[in-house]
């Protein structure tokens, strides 16, 4: 069994501290939110951008790292004797539940978790304090994980869905009051909200707990009702057109759509998917017109890395179903290259050849992912079952917080 490796935690943390102490300084939370900063990591094996935030856990607090995920729903972290079998390690430091004072293990033997990255593993649901940006929320629910394997960089996970996708829902019982439920519940929050920034290069990336920051997007923010599949568990949205633009020397713009009737369905919205995945018509054809190319082999979509510099083309994607005037986001060429991180250099014409932000997906499996993600400013209301978006503005230090 492969334990956690000095070095990779050392990274980890290393990142994490630098991120933190760029919020040193900042400016007290408006009463009724909680902003927390996050730092990037590119995962190696091509597992693209991850998203991670520190946290404490139990009495006295113990600080871990954890991934933050739209795409699922459970809380959970590493235990400190966890059977850890992935060769790039169990990331992001343990929590020693023998060493907490107010940890109740009430559900042992029931988390069993596993994601579409093939990473899986098993352990307990406990009861316990969880502290988040100075404030701490009493007796919340969440995973502590003593076996886990899988073949891509894994942290523990932040789940920020609905009830309705926890993993012991696949029991047949019941869901539990999810962490931003209950920092709500227990009006550390007014309302069980949050919002994401991605779209920063100079570490001010944060998620912002029970509120909206009027200064990090253009335009208004426009609200979609979240689609009910059944029942409330990811953030699925209608999509409507998928397309590219591109902007002429004289100014003038031209947007070439794909086969709206083919794109339009729902798609949800997963901050732990590094891509964006739609059909695949669609797709290929806005994959081409921005210049990259899909490999079945690799089952990824590259283009040349001097693209990151193109400031003159956008992949648009249009949002709201049947509703003419949804939420347009163009997301610009720099969040959709990424450094390609698989096995072998691979080159296109001529020369190095980076990720592409843009997959086509199976029949019936949409998602928009970090890339999508990054070009937008996004808030997500779990009382209200809704989702509002607006294109990000970039690199923005200026704070304008509303309390939802």
């Amino acid at each position: 069994m492969v334990r956690t490796t000095v070095a990779a935690a050392l990274l980890g943390l290393f990142a994490l501290s630098s991120a933190s102490d760029s919020f040193l300084h900042k400016k007290p939370d408006v009463p009724g939110t909680i902003e927390l900063p996050i730092t990037l990591v590119n995962g190696a094996n091509n597992e693209g951008p991850q998203y991670l935030v520190n946290i404490s856990v139990g009495t006295p607090p113990q600080e871990v790292t954890v991934q933050l995920d739209t795409g699922s729903s459970d809380l959970w972290i590493f235990s400190s004797d966890n059977e850890c079998n992935n060769k790039y390690g169990c990331l992001g430091g343990s929590f020693n539940e023998n060493a907490s004072s107010t940890l109740v293990n009430d559900m042992p033997n029931l988390l069993n978790y596993s994601y579409g990255s093939g990473d899986s593993g098993t352990g307990d649901y406990v009861l316990d304090d969880v502290h988040i940006g100075g404030h701490t929320i009493k007796n919340a629910r969440f995973g502590i994980s003593h076996t886990s394997k899988g073949e891509q960089p894994i942290y523990g996970l932040f789940g920020l869905a609905f009830p309705g996708n926890e993993f012991i829902t696949n029991l047949n019982m019941s869901a539990y009051d999810t962490i931003v439920m209950k920092m709500s519940q227990q009006g550390l929050i007014n309302s069980a909200a949050f919002s994401l920034y991605l779209n920063d290069d100079d570490g001010k990336k944060n998620i912002l707990f029970g509120g909206y920051d009027k200064a990090k997007y253009s335009g208004e923010l426009q609200t979609l009702d979240v689609v009910k599949p059944g029942h409330y568990g990811e953030w699925y949205v209608n999509i409507t057109a998928l397309g590219t633009s591109t902007v002429a020397s004289n100014g003038s713009t031209t947007t070439t759509w794909f086969g709206n009737s083919s794109i339009a369905g729902t798609a949800f919205i997963d901050c732990g998917s590094p891509k964006m995945y739609l059909p695949a018509g669609s797709s290929m054809n806005a994959i081409l017109n921005s210049g990259g190319k899909y490999d079945p082999n690799l089952q990824t979509t590259f283009i040349p890395c001097s693209a990151i510099n193109d400031t003159k083309t956008t992949v648009d994607v249009k949002l709201g179903g049947s509703d003419p005037d949804g939420p347009l986001i163009k997301v610009r060429m720099s969040d959709l290259v990424a450094p390609y991180t698989g096995n072998g250099n691979v080159t296109f014409g001529g020369e190095e050849a980076c990720s592409f932000g843009l997959s086509p997906g199976p029949d019936g499996f949409e998602v928009l992912g970090d890339a999508f993600i990054k070009g937008a400013y996004i808030l997500f209301d779990m009382d209200k079952h809704t989702v509002s978006l607006a294109e990000a503005k970039l690199n923005v230090e200026e704070r304008d917080i509303v309390a939802v």
